[in-house]
Parts: C-alpha cells; sequence; structure tokens
C-alpha cells in the first residue's frame, strides 16, 4: 500500500493533480471503449486495447486474436463478409475496413486513415504505412508498403463510402 501510495505522490509531483485527473479520466474512456467492442464481437483475444470510438457493423463476424490496439474513429464492416485480425496487430486512427474476407496477420501494423476492402490477406509482420488502400490482394510476410500505397484489383467497383459494391 505504501509503494502505491508512492506511486500516486510521484505523478502527482510529475503531472500536477490536473494532469493526473485527465490521465485517469483517459484511462477510464479507454475501458469503456475496450469493453464496448468486446461485447459486439465474435471472439476477441486476451489485452484488447481501444483508444476511441470504434463503429463496427457486423461485430458477430469479426474475431480478434491476443494483445492487439484499436486507434480512434476506427470502421470495422464485416456485414457482409468475415474479418479476422490475428495476435499483436494495432489498428491505427481513422482505419476503415470493409471485409468480405479480410485476414491480418500477427504483428502487422495498419497506418492511420488506411483503407482496406474486400477479400484481403496480409502475412505476419507487415506495416501498411498511413492513407494506404488496399482491395483484393495478398500482401506476404515481412511486406512494408510507404504512405498513400494502392493495391486494387481489376474489381474495384465502390460505393460514396470507399466500400465495395455487392452484385445482385
Amino acid at each position: 500500500m505504501k509503494q502505491f501510495l508512492c506511486r500516486i505522490c510521484e505523478q502527482i509531483r510529475i503531472h500536477g493533480i490536473f494532469g493526473l485527473i485527465l490521465k485517469l479520466i483517459g484511462r477510464i474512456k479507454s475501458l469503456a471503449n475496450t469493453i464496448a467492442v468486446r461485447l459486439l464481437l465474435k471472439e476477441c483475444g486476451a489485452n484488447l486495447r481501444v483508444l476511441g470510438p470504434v463503429y463496427i457493423s457486423g461485430g458477430k463476424n469479426i474475431s480478434f486474436g491476443r494483445d492487439c490496439f484499436i486507434g480512434r474513429n476506427v470502421v470495422l464492416d464485416a456485414s457482409n463478409g468475415v474479418l479476422y485480425i490475428g495476435d499483436n496487430v494495432e489498428i491505427r486512427d481513422g482505419v476503415r475496413i470493409y471485409a468480405k474476407r479480410i485476414k491480418i496477420g500477427s504483428k502487422t501494423t495498419l497506418g492511420e486513415s488506411s483503407m482496406c476492402i474486400g477479400s484481403l490477406k496480409t502475412g505476419d509482420n507487415v506495416w501498411v504505412a498511413r492513407g494506404c488502400d488496399l482491395s483484393n490482394v495478398t500482401i506476404n510476410d515481412g511486406a512494408i508498403l510507404g504512405p498513400y500505397v494502392s493495391f486494387i484489383s481489376n474489381n474495384h467497383d465502390r460505393n460514396k463510402d470507399g466500400s465495395i459494391k455487392m452484385s445482385g
């Protein structure tokens, strides 16, 4: 108990009481977001961390592995397909995923404002930088994609929100 109180006093000295309160509020919001997302998913491994609001459609078709991170204002739409996220995946702010059949390999990072659409598969240890647009492709293990790269197959009809137009 004494060590716990000493850590709190140290935090107050470093950040001030107002800073400590803001930090506590941020952690509570993150915990609430994490609980809400977990309730909407089909499967979710241990240690999911969610910073901000996540917009989920078709959550019962979405599975997450262990130790994953989701940033702010992320869209996960598997209402017309399935989405599998491996272990240790980082989905940064503003990422949009519209899944027909998407599998994101372990230890992969999806950079800010990236978009994944349709049938997509990434290997493990893939780095996708900010603003990339990936549709109906396979990306091998260890690939590194620079900012604003687009890989789009010949079937790329899209709706206004960027999602794939469904036939029929």
